[in-house]
């Protein structure tokens, strides 16, 4: 349901929401012409856990310039999650959000959740729970979504 909500929001209110609930860590412009996944997500999540071992390979097989990926946790120990990020090697941006801002923003009421928005910022997949169809389907949206972003690339758009 929520991405009934996010479908609301024009491309640029999706940036500045970001700019703004991500402490400024991300400017307009940065991620202007790539993919963006939105993962929310905890330590204690056993599904998001399970999630993992999937998420660090989708990091590895994109560059920054087509897939940025972006773990939103709602853990309330920040030395807590900041240790799991490391001995987990969750190496893609993380932004802790303890007060459920970016979360309620976004109506995520289920862990872990995904988001994609494409080169244009606007949000074109959604997702909750974990399983490998929801693998295959979110590896499927961003897969074709790059392959989108990639062309706008080369025709100029980015």
């Amino acid at each position: 349901m929520w991405f009934m909500t996010c479908a609301l929001f024009p491309p640029l209110v999706v940036r500045i929401l970001l700019m703004i609930e991500l402490d400024l860590a991300f400017r307009i412009g940065d991620l202007r012409g790539r993919v963006v996944l939105l993962g929310f997500w905890y330590s204690g999540c056993a599904p998001c856990r399970s999630a993992l071992p999937k998420m660090r390979n989708l990091h590895k097989k994109y560059d920054d310039d087509d897939l940025v990926m972006i773990g939103i946790s709602v853990d309330n120990d920040r030395e807590v999650l900041e240790k799991f990020i490391v001995v987990e090697d969750m190496s893609w941006t993380h932004v802790w959000d303890p007060q459920r801002v970016v979360t309620k923003a976004f109506g995520v009421a289920s862990y872990p959740s995904f988001l994609v928005l494409d080169h244009e910022s606007r949000p074109v997949y959604l997702d909750s729970g974990w399983s490998d169809r929801t693998m295959m389907r979110l590896t499927g949206s961003i897969k074709s979504h790059v392959k989108r972003a990639r062309k706008a690339h080369s025709a100029g758009e980015r």
